[in-house]
């Protein structure tokens, strides 16, 4: 009967150390290739048009009305 012993467990054979190295290659790969949504943001970013300006304030917090804030 297995399961009769607290600690009994196998070490994994060889066919399965090489597919799950293959596994976690594969998915090494495909986390570190970029995505069309990377991509995407890449190309937003780099537009010249996204670039923040700072807004001039034309009134100092006092001069605003409670109703405003």
């Amino acid at each position: 009967m297995a399961g009769r012993r607290a600690a009994e467990w196998r070490l994994p054979t060889e066919k399965q150390q090489r597919t799950d190295e293959l596994r976690k290659a594969l998915l090494n790969r495909t986390q570190s290739a970029p995505t069309d949504e990377d991509a995407w943001w890449d190309s937003v970013l780099s537009d010249p048009r996204a670039r923040l300006t700072t807004p001039i304030a034309d009134r100092e917090l006092g001069q605003i009305t409670e109703e405003v804030l």
